[in-house]
């Protein structure tokens, strides 16, 4: 019985925290690290200061340049996009934001082979930008 726990107890935690993306995947050039490094610094900066619109453009570059550079971009990208969507009056922008933030999650998902607790937070998330709909 004890064996078969600590066999239950392996493969939790290899599901759990295995694939998550939690190291950094940084180019090796060192043009193209500055790039991603002053990006990194834009988009963080500006959603850190409330400037969730700033940080868009920052933060869509590194996802189309770089998807796999860390999970910290599908992240904080659903904190972008949730936030917009929710301050966004027009209801077309506010499902353009709404919906990538699905996008995010699926591509994180995907990337990082994301575990149970992402997909729930992946709902939840959605129940609340949409439950309005």
């Amino acid at each position: 019985m004890n064996k078969f726990i600590g066999v239950c107890a392996l493969f939790l935690s290899l599901t759990a925290f295995g694939g998550e993306c939690d190291s950094w995947n940084l180019p090796e050039e060192q043009p193209e690290l500055q790039e991603v490094n002053e990006r990194i610094a834009l988009y963080t900066d500006n959603m850190k200061a409330g400037a969730f619109a700033a940080a868009v453009e920052p933060l869509e570059w590194l996802l189309v340049n770089n998807p796999d550079l860390h999970k910290s971009l599908y992240i904080n990208g659903v904190k972008i996009y949730s936030r917009l969507a929710m301050a966004e009056a027009d209801n077309g922008k506010s499902r353009a934001y709404r919906d990538r933030v699905a996008e995010l999650y699926d591509a994180r998902l995907s990337l990082c082979k994301g575990s149970g607790e992402v997909y729930n937070r992946k709902a939840l998330d959605l129940y609340k930008l949409n439950r309005a709909d």
